[in-house]
């Protein structure tokens, strides 16, 4: 799937690109590599709750509480 996403992409970028390669990475085992797609799709939508709330499961998944915990406060600041 994230070949497919690539190559279909081309040139093109977009906040869903990013994000359902992310998704597609993550859902493979690939946390590291779905952080970063997810960092591109929060560039150009900061406030973008399910984005946030799977880059802080990422981060979960390789040890990096800290991190999660940034991107969970981003997360709860938004629900108020």
């Amino acid at each position: 799937a994230v070949d497919y996403y690539r190559k279909a992409a081309g040139d093109y970028r977009s906040f869903a690109l990013f994000f359902n390669t992310g998704v597609a990475l993550q859902q493979a085992g690939k946390h590291a590599e779905s952080i970063e797609e997810y960092k591109k799709a929060l560039r150009m939508e900061p406030d973008n709750i399910q984005a946030l709330n799977n880059i802080a499961a990422a981060f979960q998944h390789i040890g990096g509480r800290e991190e999660a915990f940034k991107y969970l406060e981003r997360l709860e600041s938004l629900k108020k």
